[in-house]
């Protein structure tokens, strides 16, 4: 069920209230969501004058507060619907900490929620968690200090895309002992992210076996490292997706996490290449690979995004995955039409010439480049262009 904090609100939460009580619902999942986000589209695509742009702003602040106290309204007069909900998405309204408390010890059924563009009350806090059944969290541009994930004995998987106004580590992990799928996402032009993040610290306490970090193609805000820690962090982890890297920060870095995940079978990469008036110029991530380095658990390789990258650098990267690993298997390299789309500017074209081989002849000699003189080279490789 989804509908929108208007003002019939309270009738449709009687509603589900009156048949969970009934016996006629026995389990719900509900999206709650406001008007905000399209106002602050339209906000953000129009020619407005500052004292527009300001009366604007403090509208939109006055509506998400006025939502978030329908919330907790909502909340309080219909305890059977919200006891009964397994899955439950608020959407783009303010939450005080009570508000939070009270979800998670009403919606004690809950095993998917779903936090986005959510605001606290006041100033930005550390949101502690703990409930029994919850399998799933997603928390997307909430304004959290941090989360701790105090006591989650079922978590199986977790997302956390964008943090703010933190010097600290953005989540941190207690009792999840089910937890193997992890997503942290960041834009490193956020003023929040002061220093890049430790791995080998923040996923500690967890037994990870699929990672994803997106970059969204900005600079890169983790640590590259090689510890005893880290290893022991990374010896469960066996799918590893890095996304929206952009070229300007190189490809050779990543080695670190492949040097500290020795189970690993399957990397993913995902490049772009826009350059974007909204973000400062990228910093290199220098990084030094072990020469007698090697893999014995990486059999796929996937690398999306070709367009007018630098061939040299991605074949010596690639060169680099070759020599490393001992049993690949395949190597996909596809061209990504997405690859220069960007929201900040509305950028929908490329802005230089596509490098990506497009003929069989071209992809027949990149190919060649990649296996020419290695013998015992076995891996089967597909090049796959968009044309």
């Amino acid at each position: 069920m989804r509908f929108y904090l208007r003002h019939n609100y309270k009738a449709l939460g009687r509603i589900l209230d009156d048949a969970v009580a009934d016996g006629e619902v026995r389990a719900a999942e509900l999206t709650i969501t406001t008007l905000c986000k399209q106002l602050e589209s339209e906000l953000g695509s129009g020619d407005w004058a500052p004292a527009e742009e300001e009366a604007a702003e403090i509208m939109i602040d006055r509506a998400v507060a006025g939502y978030g106290r329908r919330f907790r309204a909502l909340l309080d007069a219909c305890p059977a619907a919200f006891g009964a909900l397994t899955q439950l998405t608020m959407e783009t309204m303010e939450n005080s900490g009570s508000d939070l408390r009270a979800i998670l010890t009403t919606c004690t059924r809950l095993e998917k929620l779903s936090l986005d563009s959510c605001r606290p009350k006041f100033a930005a806090g550390l949101w502690r968690v703990r409930h029994a059944r919850l399998r799933e969290i997603t928390i997307s541009l909430c304004h959290f200090v941090g989360v701790d994930l105090a006591w989650l004995p079922r978590l199986e998987h977790f997302v956390l895309f964008g943090w703010f106004w933190t010097t600290r580590e953005p989540v941190s992990f207690g009792h999840v002992p089910r937890l193997t799928k992890v997503k942290l996402a960041n834009n490193a032009c956020n003023p929040g992210q002061r220093t890049p993040l430790k791995l080998s610290h923040i996923l500690r306490n967890i037994a990870i076996s699929h990672l994803h970090l997106n970059f969204d193609g900005a600079d890169i805000w983790v640590q590259p490292e090689i510890s005893r820690r880290l290893t022991d962090v990374f010896c469960n982890l066996r799918s590893l997706n890095i996304c929206n890297v952009h070229r300007q920060c190189g490809l050779t870095w990543t080695m670190f996490l492949l040097q500290s995940a020795q189970h690993l079978q399957r990397l993913y990469i995902d490049l772009v290449d826009h350059e974007c008036a909204e973000q400062a110029a990228r910093k290199k991530v220098p990084w030094e690979v072990d020469a007698g380095f090697k893999h014995y658990s990486l059999v796929s390789v996937m690398i999306l995004g070709f367009l007018s990258v630098d061939e040299t650098m991605m074949v010596e990267f690639i060169l680099c995955l070759v020599e490393t690993a001992v049993i690949l298997e395949e190597i996909c390299i596809s061209e990504d039409p997405n690859a220069y789309l960007c929201e900040r500017c509305g950028c929908t074209e490329p802005q230089g010439e596509s490098r990506f081989p497009q003929t069989d002849q071209d992809k027949d000699a990149f190919s060649k480049r990649i296996k020419e003189g290695r013998s015992t080279a076995t891996f089967k490789m597909h090049i796959q262009s968009i044309k």
